[in-house]
């Protein structure tokens, strides 16, 4: 999916992992590791305890039509809050994709039922419970569905749509409950509905705990599946493996993987590959301005780190300014250049590997550009201060000759 600009307050960095935007409405975000790796990354900003328990097993999720998690912080300080890190899935979500292009066919149906079934397997096989299963937590990438979120969501971000009954009388959560889940995106993805939405404030719940869904929009096998996985007692659900061997004939969660690899979106770029094509775009005679151009609006600062700087548009070619900065990687403001995002550095290999080179020459021009800093405010602190004497002077001057 397509990542939001940050808002005020969001992190620019979460442990070794730069922040490039926001996932959508909640606190997940796209990333890249310090070797230039795409991630996704969701802040745990409470509920840390249970996120300490559950890690491990979180971690053993296997990739078959996962997002897998790869990385972790449970700690949790005002510096840096608890998060976890997941594999990129660079499509939209099942809701932003149904908005798009309308309900699933038959086919594309049985493609995404046995991709989510197949993700529940393993997520259950790990023993975890996904809790959060919806249209919004499974991703359609170049390889298939992907489910994510698995085993981290709070209880301010549960949809009540997606709950299971047993849930609204207080009883945990268990794999019966991801699978009724399950069902009820099953029928959106058919009906680009929310089967159990409803405007009342307790309408969701009444729907959720006595209303019987249409099953219409659903071939068979899909239809007594669904059907079935939206029983009002968990134990007459059937299990996520129960799902797979009904739609495929097998419970292989690889044979899984490869039948719902076909249900693929076009990949959305980074801002490193858009770059990447925005600097072979150029005509090659012009390739030699760039790295002269962005590195003049990188710094160090007096610890070594990286950090944006402003250049005069005077100072740099315009064409090539205006070039990257109508693909939104520069901005131009009242004649000057900043680099609009300095994750750009890990995010696209080439400029890391230019900065990289020519890192002595950064540090010794912020060096020296901070010490001029240092001697301007001395300089400007001297010129008051004779300024003062002067001054002072002159009231003497003036009171002896009274």
């Amino acid at each position: 999916m397509s990542a939001l600009a940050l808002r005020a307050g969001d992190p620019a960095r979460l442990g070794d992992y730069w922040v490039a935007g926001r996932l959508g409405r909640t606190e997940v975000y796209e990333g890249y590791d310090p070797c230039g790796q795409r991630v996704a990354i969701r802040m745990v900003p409470s509920g840390t305890t249970r996120l300490r328990r559950d890690l491990p097993a979180i971690m053993r999720v296997a990739g078959h039509c996962t997002a897998r998690v790869i990385d972790a912080r449970a700690e949790q300080d005002p510096a840096c809050p608890a998060y976890t890190v997941s594999e990129f899935v660079p499509g939209p979500n099942l809701r932003a994709l149904v908005g798009l292009e309308g309900p699933f066919g038959p086919d594309r149906l049985r493609r995404l039922a046995i991709g989510t079934a197949t993700a529940l397997v393993a997520i259950h096989e790990a023993g975890v419970i996904h809790r959060d299963l919806r249209p919004d937590t499974v991703l359609i990438g170049p390889e298939g569905p992907r489910v994510t979120g698995f085993g981290v969501a709070r209880a301010a971000e549960l949809w009540p749509a997606y709950l299971a009954p047993e849930l609204f009388a207080g009883r945990p959560s268990g794999p019966a409950a991801d699978v009724f889940a399950w069902g009820a995106v099953m029928l959106f993805a058919a009906t680009g509905r929310d089967v159990f939405d409803d405007p009342a404030p307790d309408g969701v719940m009444h729907l959720v705990l006595s209303g019987a869904p249409d099953l219409g929009a659903l071939a068979e096998p899909l239809r007594t599946l669904v059907g079935a996985a939206l029983a009002k007692d968990p134990a007459q659900r059937p299990s996520a493996r129960e799902l797979l061997l009904a739609l495929l004939g097998t419970w292989d969660p690889k044979r899984g993987s490869r039948e719902a690899a076909s249900l693929a979106t076009v990949p959305r770029p980074g801002i490193g590959e858009i770059a990447e094509s925005r600097y072979l775009s150029l005509p090659p005679s012009q390739r030699p301005l760039v790295p002269q151009t962005l590195l003049a609006l990188i710094g160090v600062d007096d610890q070594g780190r990286d950090t944006v700087r402003h250049a005069p548009l005077a100072t740099l070619p315009a064409s090539i300014v205006h070039h990257f900065a109508a693909a939104g990687l520069l901005t131009v403001d009242d004649g000057r250049v900043t680099l609009r995002q300095l994750v750009l550095l890990r995010a696209w290999p080439r400029l890391h590997r230019w900065v990289a080179e020519r890192r002595p020459c950064l540090i010794e021009t912020a060096r020296l550009r901070r010490r001029r800093v240092v001697l301007q405010r001395v300089l400007v602190g001297a010129v008051a201060a004779l300024m003062a004497a002067a001054v002072l002077a002159a009231s003497m001057a003036d009171i002896r000759l009274r």
